[in-house]
Parts: C-alpha cells; sequence; structure tokens
C-alpha cells in the first residue's frame, strides 16, 4: 500500500480552484454530523465508464483510467474502484486502484492498493471509525461482490446508504462549474452539428456517428453514446445495440434522430435532434418533430426559481396532449452536471427548481405510421429563469 501526500493549489483538468474541492469536503462533513454519522465513504467507478464516476471526482477530481477486470485475489481486487473517505476532521483520503496524477488530485492523503475495499476497511479503522456510524454515497457504483469485501473489510461500522447526500450538494453548480458546463455544451453542440452535416443521402448512420465522435476527440470531450435510428426503423430510440447505431444506408425522406451525450472535463453534454435526411419533411413527419419541440419548448418556459418540476411536466404533457403523439420516455428532462442527475422532470414531482441547476429539457415522442422524434435542449437556470445554451438549430434541414 502507498501513501502520498498531495497539496495542490488548482485543478489541471477543470480550472476548478483546490479550496472549492475542499469547501464540498466541509459540506459532506457537515451534512454527516447533522446526520449522526461519524464519517461518509464515496464511491466511484471508472474504468471507461461515463455514469458513475461523479462523487469521487467531486470530492478530489480523481479519475481512475484502469477496467474494471475480474478480482485476482491476492494480485488485484476492484479495479476501477475508487472511493473518497470523508472524517469528521473533514479531511479527504483518496483510496485507489491506480496512483493519482499529482497535478489533478486535490486531498489530503492518497493511498494507493491492489485491493480497494481492504484498504477502505484499513482507513476506516485507522481513523477511529471501527463501530461508528458511517454512511455509504455511491451504492449504485459499487458491485454486491465490492459491497461484500467492503462489509468484511469494515465488520464494526454500522453502515447507512447516504446516495441523496452528495447528489444534493451536488444539485446547484458554482460559477466555475458553470463556466465548465457552457464549454461542454459547446462541444455537444460541435458534436450533433457535425453528425448532422454528416447525415445526407448515401451516407450511413455510422458515418454520421464518426463524424460526431471525431468532433468530440478533437475537442477533448468523451462519447458516451449517440442513438440513432432512421427510415422504416425511426420508431425506434435506437436500432442498434452495440453500438447504438447501424450501418444503414440513408434515404432521401427518411426520418432520422440521434441524441448525443458524453463529458468534457467531467461535466456532461447531452441534447439530440430529428430531422429528415435530404428533402421537406411530410406534413406528419413535421407534426411530430413539431410536438417534441413544443413539449421541450413548453417545459422550459416552467423552469423557473420556485416552480416545481412537476409543473414543468404538466407544461410539456399540455403541449402535446390531443396530437396523437405518445410520449416514449416518463419524464421531460432531469439534471446535469458530473452524470444523469436529479431532480427529473416528472409527473408530480413537487422539487422546486433552484438557481444554479444545469438541466437537459428533453422529448421523446412516437407518432404511430411515421417514427420517434427526439428533441434536448440544455440550460442553467439563472435567478430570472432558464440560460438556453444549446445552439443547435430545432430543425436542421432548414
Amino acid at each position: 500500500m502507498n501513501v502520498i501526500d498531495t497539496t495542490l493549489g488548482s485543478s489541471k483538468r477543470s480550472g476548478i480552484p483546490a479550496e472549492e474541492y475542499r469547501q464540498r469536503v466541509r459540506r459532506v462533513r457537515d451534512e454527516a454530523l447533522a446526520r449522526g454519522l461519524d464519517g461518509v465513504v464515496a464511491w466511484s467507478k471508472g474504468g471507461g465508464t461515463l455514469d458513475r464516476y461523479a462523487n469521487v471526482l467531486y470530492l478530489s477530481n480523481h479519475y481512475s483510467v484502469f477496467p474494471d477486470l475480474p478480482d485476482q485475489p491476492p494480485h488485484w481486487v476492484g479495479h476501477a474502484n475508487v472511493a473518497v473517505l470523508v472524517t469528521r476532521e473533514a479531511q479527504a483520503i483518496l483510496i485507489s486502484d491506480v496512483p493519482a496524477d499529482p497535478e489533478l488530485v486535490v486531498a489530503d492523503r492518497v493511498v494507493v492498493a491492489a485491493d480497494v475495499p481492504a484498504a477502505v476497511g484499513a482507513e476506516l479503522a485507522a481513523n477511529g471509525l471501527a463501530g461508528r456510524r458511517v454512511g455509504l454515497a455511491g451504492s449504485d457504483a459499487i458491485s454486491l461482490e465490492r459491497w461484500q469485501l467492503l462489509r468484511a473489510a469494515s465488520p464494526n461500522v454500522a453502515w447507512t446508504v447516504v446516495d441523496d447526500l452528495l447528489a444534493r450538494l451536488r444539485r446547484v453548480k458554482s460559477d466555475a462549474e458553470q463556466a465548465i458546463i457552457r464549454q461542454a455544451v459547446a462541444v455537444g453542440d460541435a458534436v450533433l452539428a457535425a453528425l448532422l452535416e454528416a447525415a445526407v443521402p448515401g451516407a450511413s448512420e455510422a458515418d454520421a456517428a464518426a463524424a460526431g465522435i471525431r468532433a468530440a476527440t478533437l475537442a477533448g470531450a468523451t462519447v458516451l453514446d449517440l442513438p440513432a435510428s432512421s427510415g422504416p426503423y425511426a420508431s425506434d430510440f435506437a436500432h442498434g445495440t452495440l453500438p447504438s447505431w447501424t450501418g444503414r444506408e440513408l434515404r432521401a425522406g427518411d426520418l432520422y434522430h440521434s441524441d448525443a451525450y458524453g463529458s468534457f472535463q467531467g461535466y456532461f453534454y447531452d441534447f439530440g435532434r430529428t430531422t429528415v435526411i435530404g428533402a421537406e419533411p411530410t406534413a406528419a413527419q413535421e407534426a411530430l418533430i413539431d410536438g417534441a419541440i413544443a413539449a421541450v419548448d413548453a417545459a422550459i418556459d416552467g423552469l423557473h426559481p420556485g416552480s416545481s418540476f412537476g409543473d414543468a411536466y404538466e407544461r410539456a404533457a399540455a403541449a402535446i396532449a390531443g396530437t396523437g403523439l405518445q410520449l416514449g420516455f416518463p419524464s421531460f428532462g432531469h439534471g446535469i452536471g458530473l452524470a444523469f442527475e436529479s431532480p427529473w422532470i416528472t409527473p408530480g414531482n413537487p422539487e422546486l427548481v433552484q438557481a444554479g441547476s444545469a438541466l437537459a429539457v428533453e422529448a421523446i415522442v412516437t407518432l404511430e405510421g411515421v417514427g420517434t422524434a427526439v428533441h434536448e435542449h440544455n440550460l442553467i437556470v439563472g435567478p430570472d429563469g432558464p440560460e438556453l445554451l444549446s445552439t443547435v438549430p430545432d430543425r436542421p434541414w432548414r
């Protein structure tokens, strides 16, 4: 087990000052104490995944790039799994499967271990947390196997799942985070614009996806996925599986849609568009696309500080009521940041919109005999309402 001390002034990845990471750790400690907890273990998973790294990146700016290999004890246990232990003293101890980049990571101590669950257990004991109540944030990121190993390595710890603790602290973005999210959405705009530009008669869905991936790569971003469908399969959210696009040749008049989501400096972009390949849409195609756009616009109009996400849902639902359109996903959007986040724009959700939240507002709607339309915008909620960030045209064929 290798232990190093780390002191940084700022992060080369994001430009977020080291002090902001330390403030986050103190907020976690304060919330933990308010809940009667003596410490919190934030768990995350890297190894190429883009939807379960949030907690550890948020607290320490660390991501493990090593793949999640099947365990081979005693040689390695828990590759791609990382954790941050937050103590009563607001110390942040990063436990990682691989060495942490000293120009990136912000932590009071870094422990590099071949057996990650065992190392977390050892750190709990070394910090006086045996027999204490400790919160686990990130239960969705830890496998049953690693959870059992963690419990075996900390037999006297009284564990409490507190996934909501960090999720709520991450909800309102700082000025530094908002600056990165604006950059992330600009990258997403470039990805989707390149994809749509390549979606022409005679090209394939794969050609369009390749153009989007190239744009993301050159911009320093990662792609989580580009699910797409076209022509006779346009009712599907994605006709492919692995990958989520196919080699189908696009033809003039095809309805075509693609979602696009990934991350830039850890922060997500997430939006999609629907178009008609090389032609003006038919009346039915245009009605479908217009309905998706109207639902998104209506939801955005309802996203002001103090309004509820349930109200935004009702606005969007009313926009397509009586049109014959069917909702393909029971939500009109969600928070974005270091992951797909709460809150969700779902029926009856009483949670209130807060200034500083970043949101992806979307509609996936289907019209029988025509297909499915995907439409989505990204925004930041300001004190006076939503600030729209995504700029790809709503009707790309124009």
